[in-house]
């Protein structure tokens, strides 16, 4: 077989990279954070993250997330009612949890943090972004950081902009190139049900993996 595939030494360099990017394709990178849930209340966002991490972890992917606000905690318990209800298929090796340190020192890291997450993934998927200062509510800059570190390591993105806030704002700035993919526009549909939203990105993730 490498004998059809290998002509020089740098064939052989190709083919470790591509095996490499589609080994990447099975680690999904999860950024969200949420203070506040727009349309849907916080039970309801909740179930949808808690049930979409489910998912992705029963079809063989595994989930690699920071504690994001609002939605760290969905992630962490979706992710290990699936490996616990299928220890025999599943392990605890699917779920890669990277916190981000709160004290002031600790902040100094959270680029590298991000950085070393989004390496290990293929894929990013972005929920929601929103955070509190002051009084105001405002985007999530920590989610745009990530959104442009994936972009520059060729991630596959998956904003839902359905969640609105800055995923919304992700979403319509990817539309054009996706302007003829149903599962891609799917995605910003807020009338759609979360589960419905859920099988739309696994058909996305499906049709490009």
């Amino acid at each position: 077989i490498m004998d059809n595939l290998v002509y020089e030494y740098s064939d052989i360099k190709n083919i470790f990279m591509e095996i490499e990017i589609k080994k990447k394709k099975k680690n999904i990178f999860i950024s969200g954070a949420a203070h506040e849930y727009g349309s849907w209340n916080r039970n309801k966002s909740e179930e949808f993250v808690h049930d979409l991490s489910k998912k992705l972890i029963e079809n063989d992917y595994k989930i690699v997330s920071g504690f994001g606000l609002g939605i760290g905690s969905a992630v962490i318990s979706g992710a290990l009612k699936a490996i616990y209800s299928n220890s025999s298929k599943h392990s605890k090796d699917e779920l890669i949890l990277r916190p981000f340190p709160q004290n002031i020192e600790g902040r100094e890291f959270w680029t590298q943090n991000r950085k070393d997450m989004i390496e290990y993934a293929g894929i990013a998927i972005f929920l929601f972004g929103n955070k509190l200062e002051g009084e105001k509510i405002i985007f999530s800059n920590g989610m745009r950081e990530e959104f442009e570190i994936a972009k520059n390591n060729n991630l596959l993105l998956v904003p839902v902009g359905a969640t609105g806030f800055i995923s919304e704002e992700l979403w319509n700035e990817l539309k054009e190139e996706y302007r003829e993919d149903s599962f891609y526009l799917d995605l910003g549909d807020k009338d759609k049900e979360p589960s419905e939203l859920i099988d739309s990105i696994l058909n996305f993730l499906e049709k490009y993996k």
